[in-house]
């Protein structure tokens, strides 16, 4: 019958295995104590849809998905006290390959809240960069995904960040223009032609950023998801006596985009050129940026006269019977119109709030 060998064991091979035991579990103690806890709770799912959906635009926090990058890259406790280097490395794995579109959302997020605590117009436009190159790579990396989150968040990013880098100084106002804008990694250059803002016979002057403002005391007020960042115009007839008129006191939407070349590859090379465009009212909603037909931005039924979204109801005439608001010209011999409003001012901004979504076209003499 087999039994197990007979095995000794000296005194001093006892105590240095205990030795080693004993400073095991003391390890194991200290990793335990200093570790958070890791389990599952049951919570609120209202609070927890806030927490999985927060951005920095919603809340001022950053969101889960640039947390993570953050995490991942070592750069949490760097951008907490210096930001801008931490920016700076991202930038740089991104320039030289090593990074890619989880990457440059989080850079447009990051700049964002950056230039939200510092005032700096240079990390807004960062912003406005970074998030167009996550939505249109141009097949220089993975396009978002149409079913999450970060598409909506960069297009918001997108917008806002285009409108704060052009507002004025007292935030009253967005002033287009072009030429060279400095950019925390480079030089960004815009094209932008005056031409753009003729329409209509008239000039459009005095941008105001309605994305700032809400609506009251309305049912319906309106707006349209996009891209651009949406602002309204006070319009000046080139030839007062002639075209369809607009009241003074009425405000045109139009729509503000900056389209950037080759945005996503031109990332690493740090200078990139744009052009400045600006859509007014039309029959068209869609802008053409890289392969996709994207909606353009829109804001509805917003303060000082802007009801509706473009094309809606942008002239005002008062009658003998109420007020008769009327859209953009179609054409040579064409309006679209709406019948004159009931004289109940309460009835009269709700109903044109609804109506300001028509497009019915009536001939005109």
């Amino acid at each position: 019958m087999l039994v197990p060998s007979r095995c000794t064991f000296s005194t001093q091979s006892v105590r240095g295995g205990a030795k080693r035991l004993a400073a095991l579990l003391l390890v194991c103690l200290l990793i335990v104590g200093c570790t958070t806890p890791v389990g599952v709770e049951r919570v609120d799912p209202q609070a927890l849809y806030r927490t999985v959906t927060r951005n920095v635009l919603s809340s001022g926090k950053l969101s889960e998905s640039t947390r993570i990058v953050l995490t991942r890259w070592d750069l949490t406790g760097q951008f907490a006290t210096n930001p801008e280097a931490a920016l700076a490395a991202l930038q740089s794995a991104v320039a030289s390959g090593i990074a890619g579109s989880d990457e440059v959302f989080a850079l447009a997020e990051l700049s964002f809240q950056h230039a939200e605590r510092t005032g700096k117009r240079a990390y807004y436009l960062a912003a406005s960069v970074y998030a167009f190159a996550f939505l249109f790579p141009d097949g220089a990396d993975t396009p978002p995904s149409p079913y999450g989150p970060r598409l909506r968040t960069a297009c918001d990013l997108y917008n806002r960040g285009l409108t704060l880098a052009f507002e004025t100084a007292d935030r009253s106002h967005v002033d287009l223009q072009g030429g060279e804008f400095a950019l925390p990694f480079g030089q960004l250059r815009v094209t932008f032609d005056p031409a753009n803002l003729i329409w209509a016979d008239r000039r459009l002057v005095d941008f105001v950023p309605i994305g700032e403002f809400r609506a009251y005391g309305l049912r319906n007020t309106y707006s349209q998801a996009g891209i651009g960042a949406p602002l309204a115009a006070s319009g000046v007839p080139l030839n007062p006596s002639q075209g369809f008129q607009i009241a003074p006191q009425m405000k045109i939407p139009v729509t503000a985009v900056l389209r950037i070349v080759d945005a996503r590859r031109r990332l690493a090379v740090g200078n990139l050129d744009a052009t400045l465009e600006v859509h007014p009212p039309s029959d068209v909603e869609n802008v053409r940026l890289g392969s996709q037909d994207v909606p353009l931005r829109s804001v509805g039924s917003a303060p000082g006269g802007v009801w509706g979204s473009a094309p809606t109801l942008l002239a005002a005439s008062v009658n003998g019977s109420g007020v008769e608001y009327r859209s953009r010209p179609y054409g040579k011999n064409e309006i679209a119109a709406t019948p004159a409003l009931p004289a109940s001012p309460i009835h009269r901004r709700n109903l044109s709030s609804v109506i300001g979504r028509s497009r019915t076209r009536l001939p005109v003499a």
